[in-house]
């Protein structure tokens, strides 16, 4: 089994906090995931609807300087950061949001707003990565892999990403071929922030 098996889809994420808290969550390709607005929401509250939702590499919000309730949480998953360089106005507020009918109010509108931004202060770094990935032919989720990968800075460069998952892919092949495959020490990532697994110097033969 490959070990990024387990990974959730990458995902954008615009927060707007206060005593009602705007969460809103696209993907990669800017479809929308989820907006909401939460009365008296805790940390550990919007922790739980993010990760049910996918794997954040932008933390977002639409003020600056960052609230502290948004840095806390990109700390906690180890997220990139994405403040906006001046302040935002109301009204690129509502016309970068206007396509999507399900903005019910101020707060989703501007957690939706943060996540828009975010998603374009790393569209060329995306656009990067999708051509990469179709001149090795990656498949979605070894394209996904290679963004958590680039954006959450777990790897120096695109291809330094690029050469880990065509590594796995060789590996996956051979344990489908039946091939015994030596599996060494080696670093790889998940859900929590920093953590590692060392895979033991045995043999896994399928």
């Amino acid at each position: 089994m490959s070990r990024w098996g387990y990974l959730a889809e990458a995902v954008i994420v615009g927060i707007d906090p206060g005593i009602t808290v705007g969460l809103a969550i696209i993907d990669l390709n800017m479809n929308l995931i989820l907006t909401k607005s939460i009365k008296n929401a805790r940390k550990e509250d919007i922790i739980n609807h993010i990760v049910s939702s996918g794997r954040p590499v932008v933390i977002a919000t639409d003020v600056m300087p960052a609230p502290e309730f948004v840095t806390k949480i990109a700390a906690n998953f180890n997220a990139r950061l994405y403040v906006p360089e001046k302040p935002v106005s109301l009204d690129e507020k509502i016309r970068i949001t206007r396509e999507f009918d399900s903005i019910s109010d101020s707060h989703m509108r501007d957690s939706l707003a943060a996540a828009i931004l975010a998603y374009g202060s790393i569209k060329k770094t995306l656009s990067k990565i999708e051509r990469v990935a179709e001149e090795h032919s990656l498949n979605e989720k070894q394209k996904d892999i290679l963004s958590i990968l680039v954006l959450r800075n777990e790897c120096p460069n695109i291809e330094s990403g690029l050469k880990e998952i065509l590594e796995e892919k060789r590996i996956e092949e051979e344990i489908k071929s039946g091939k015994t495959v030596p599996i060494r020490r080696r670093k790889f990532y998940t859900l929590q922030k920093d953590y590692e697994i060392l895979w033991g110097l045995s043999l896994i033969h399928i």
